[in-house]
């Protein structure tokens, strides 16, 4: 069993500075903004990894780029985890909402026991290709002064994708939802999706191994946060 560590802390704070540094994003507040994407569990899809073009905080001084680099994301593979994608320091502002830019031009979803990628539908019917921007409101207003914000946008593939297993066709309609300061969150994963995936994995394997006899049942996933 794995179990939770001051190491695993040290590692994830070495990981949000190092991303920091990298953002290429300075306000010089020292007010940040961790940028996390997951995902309500299905068990209709192995796979649905789309382009995540962009992501901006709206705010009434104007709007903030969470993500420098678009970027590829399993979502599927996100059932159990909380995928970091950025950290980057965010100006003192009353933010409402978030405008996420999905990319669906080389998009593959899987169904589950299936081979062959599916077929993706707009909710039209039509071919879903290329860029959709979704506006999403905050059930309240973020208020910002200092400090940190974990900002966590879960795509519902349940309530998102329509399967039509005869087909092969997934119907999509995002619906994501957005947390700030989810207060019982996920363990954040630092890496991409080969670590994923391997993550994901791993935490299979401890699970099956709980339910065999004499093995007492653990949380499978620590909280790094």
């Amino acid at each position: 069993m794995r179990q939770s560590s001051k190491l695993d802390h040290t590692f994830l704070s070495l990981a949000c500075v190092t991303l920091v540094a990298c953002s290429g994003s300075s306000s010089g507040t020292g007010t940040t903004a961790t940028l996390t994407v997951t995902d309500a569990a299905t068990d209709q899809l192995s796979t649905f990894t789309v382009g995540l073009d962009s992501v901006e905080l709206v705010g009434a001084l104007g709007n903030v780029a969470l993500l420098q680099t678009p970027v590829g994301v399993d979502f599927a593979a996100l059932g159990e985890l909380s995928r970091v994608l950025n950290v980057t320091e965010i100006p003192p502002d009353t933010y409402t909402g978030v405008v996420v830019v999905l990319d669906f031009d080389g998009a593959s979803v899987v169904v589950l026991d299936e081979n062959n990628p599916a077929t993706l539908l707009d909710t039209d019917g039509n071919p879903l290709a290329g860029p959709l921007t979704l506006p999403i409101e905050f059930t309240t207003p973020l208020e910002v002064t200092s400090g940190h914000f974990d900002i966590e946008l879960d795509l519902d593939l349940a309530q998102s994708a329509l399967v039509d297993t005869g087909t092969n066709t997934v119907l999509v309609e995002p619906v994501i939802v957005p947390r700030v300061n989810r207060a019982e969150q996920k363990e954040h994963a630092v890496g991409g999706e080969d670590w994923v995936k391997e993550r994901q994995q791993t935490a299979q394997q401890e699970n099956e191994e709980m339910a065999m006899p004499g093995h007492f049942a653990q949380p499978p996933f620590r909280d790094l946060v």
